[in-house]
């Protein structure tokens, strides 16, 4: 009786796991970590923000993909980023520049502090690094250096003011 007990746990065991991996055509894929990022601004304000990660293909005309973004804590209550590639297809790992400019080599971002609702300042990234240590077509893991430029809410019209931020994240397929 123990041997069939014994048969019966480990082969639910072991069909519990392979349940719980998300499979692939012919494959297993890994189970995705969760959705996360944090970030560390410091500066005309100073702020830790973490929130929810995502990433995915925005189309353009005719349903073709014309940009590819990382977007971290858009619908938190605390802040967000925005990485945008000019290309369309997937970042893969490396070391990618961060500026201002619209340039195919370049990664832009934005960085908004305070909720969507309620946003309590905005910055443009004029330079950094974005380094993308892990892509595939499910997550994108990846750290960031950046130094931007906006304003706060309390002082709109001072538009020079300065951040450094840095932090990681692992972000999902946007679904």
């Amino acid at each position: 009786m123990k041997t069939v007990l014994l048969t019966l746990t480990l082969g639910a065991l072991a069909v519990a796991s392979t349940a719980s991996m998300p499979t692939q055509v012919g494959r297993t894929t890994e189970i995705a970590k969760a959705a996360s990022f944090h970030a560390s601004i410091d500066g005309a304000l100073n702020a830790e923000i973490s929130g929810d990660a995502r990433f995915g293909a925005v189309h353009g005309n005719g349903g073709q993909a014309a940009t590819f973004t990382v977007s971290l804590g858009a619908y938190g209550d605390h802040g967000s980023i925005l990485f945008t590639s000019w290309a369309p297809n997937r970042i893969q790992p490396g070391l990618y520049r961060v500026s201002d400019l619209m340039e195919a080599e370049a990664v832009q971002a934005m960085v908004v502090t305070g909720s969507a609702e309620r946003p309590t300042g905005s910055f443009r990234v004029h330079s950094g690094t974005l380094t993308i240590t892990r892509s595939n077509e499910y997550r994108i893991d990846g750290i960031y250096d950046l130094q931007g430029e906006g304003f706060t809410a309390d002082a709109p019209d001072q538009e020079g003011r300065r951040i450094h931020v840095t932090g990681s994240f692992t972000a999902l397929a946007q679904q």
